[in-house]
């Protein structure tokens, strides 16, 4: 009788301890993080570099900002079939003014980030097309 409850015993102490120790941890690094961003905040912009769209309509953007001359590098989250995010766009953000790694985007009261789309010089682009045009059918 004593083995039979031994065993899970042991499994549940072996996975239970470190399991909780790293849940633990993730949500003081969590906490820590949101305070930095809330007692320490700079406001800036971001360039969107990179997108990629993931499991179950969620999307993900990779951004840069600078902060006294270095460049940063972050990551966050947006809703594919609700906003648009192009490459080179730019989007409000915060970091901590310790830990300038610590950033993430801001987010509009609809839960969207708040986007400032890329200027096109659609005058420019409809002349490279008229061009290409033109080469075509001649």
């Amino acid at each position: 009788m004593q083995s039979n409850l031994k065993k899970p015993l042991v499994i549940l102490l072996g996975f239970g301890i470190p399991l909780a120790a790293v849940m633990v941890y993730g949500f003081l690094g969590l906490s820590k993080r949101k305070t930095q961003l809330n007692h320490e905040p700079v406001y800036g912009i971001a360039i969107i570099v990179e997108k990629y769209k993931g499991p179950k309509s969620r999307g993900s953007i990779r951004y840069t900002f600078v902060n006294n001359g270095k460049v940063y590098e972050g990551h966050g989250r947006y809703l594919p079939h609700l906003e648009i995010v192009n490459i080179g766009d730019t989007c409000e953000m915060v970091y901590a003014r310790t830990n300038p790694k610590n950033s993430r985007l801001l987010e509009d009261e609809n839960g969207l980030l708040k986007i400032r789309r890329k200027k096109i010089n659609y005058f420019k682009e409809w002349k490279k097309y008229i061009e290409v045009v033109d080469s075509v059918s001649k």
